[in-house]
Order: C-alpha cells, then sequence, then structure tokens
C-alpha cells in the first residue's frame, strides 16, 4: 500500500481544497508524478530518486513501486547512468577513477555497476588524464620551489582521484616541461 505523510507541497496535514484538485488522488500516483518530475530536470540514478522520495514521506513499499515502474519505463538505468557520468567526468574536468567511482557510489550507483562503467578508462587513458590536469594545475601555479611544487601537485592529482603511478608520471612530465619554459 502506498502511503505518504505529506501534501504535495511537503506539508503534514490537509491542504487547501484548490490544492487536493490538482494533485493526483492517490499516493501512488503522487509518488509517480513527483518521480517523472524530478527526473524531467534531469537524470537521477535509482538510489537518488528513493532519497527523494523518502524525503518526501512515500513509504518504502510505495518507493519500491514507483522505482520499479520508472525502470519499466527506461528512465530510471542506473547502468547508462554510470557510463554517461564516466564520459562527461574525464572530457569537462579530468577525474582519475577513484574519485569517479567515489562520487557515483554516493549518487548510489552500486560498486559492481560503477566498476563496469570505469572500465573505459584503462591505464593509458587515466595516464593521459592525468597529464591534463597537471598541466591545467602548472599553468595556473607556475614558479616557486620545485620541491614544494611536485608535492602540491602530487597533493592536488591524488585529491583527483588518480593511481600512485599516473600520478607520478604526470607530474614529473608536467614540471619538467615547466621548467624547459
Amino acid at each position: 500500500m502506498c502511503e505518504s505523510t505529506k501534501t504535495m507541497n511537503g506539508r503534514t496535514g490537509g491542504g487547501s481544497e484548490r490544492d487536493a484538485s490538482r494533485a493526483p488522488a492517490s499516493p501512488k500516483e503522487r509518488a509517480r508524478s513527483a518521480g517523472l518530475r524530478m527526473l524531467a530536470l534531469r537524470s537521477r540514478t535509482e538510489g537518488e530518486v528513493r532519497r527523494r522520495l523518502e524525503d518526501r514521506g512515500f513509504d518504502v513499499p510505495c518507493i519500491d513501486e514507483t522505482v520499479a515502474w520508472l525502470k519499466s519505463l527506461g528512465y530510471l538505468d542506473d547502468r547508462a547512468y554510470a557510463q554517461r557520468y564516466v564520459e562527461a567526468r574525464t572530457k569537462s574536468k579530468p577525474m582519475g577513477p577513484g574519485r569517479i567511482a567515489l562520487e557515483l557510489r554516493r549518487k548510489g550507483i552500486d560498486g559492481k555497476t560503477a566498476e563496469e562503467a570505469l572500465e573505459a578508462i584503462g591505464p593509458a587513458e587515466e595516464l593521459e588524464l592525468a597529464r591534463r590536469a597537471a598541466q591545467e594545475w602548472v599553468r595556473r601555479n607556475a614558479g616557486g620551489d620545485p620541491g614544494r611544487a611536485f608535492r602540491r601537485l602530487v597533493a592536488h592529482l591524488g585529491r583527483r582521484g588518480f593511481s600512485p603511478d599516473a600520478i607520478r608520471r604526470a607530474a614529473r612530465e608536467a614540471l619538467s616541461r615547466d621548467a624547459d619554459l
């Protein structure tokens, strides 16, 4: 049984007659409507939709039913979401697999699905991403003590989620190019 303790405007208790006439009749319809509105704004993971429906006061059976319905329509697909997310994160702002995996887990993507999506980033691709991130950092932070610059760049790349090997190689290459300038 789908039940909700909140009205459409997020408040508990009874609303005005005007609110009731606009709102879908049953909690099941309200949950479906809320799910569709969420997904109309942007793609979301199953975990994000579940959390938001729970925050709106829907019970677990109603949330389960709504998520299953959204999946059956093809509106919720964590695997496709993870693949698009990995692609977008590697293009817009160079990040390593470790950081992307952490972000996917925070969005509710399970480890296996995240791992499958991250298979697109092999060692060569990771090194290229680390090089791009290192070069951007060097452009913004040029000059100063080389030892300090190396430590700061290594820390920066580590926060971006790159492997130790990719960090070491990219930092050395970027700083050696900077010294040549």
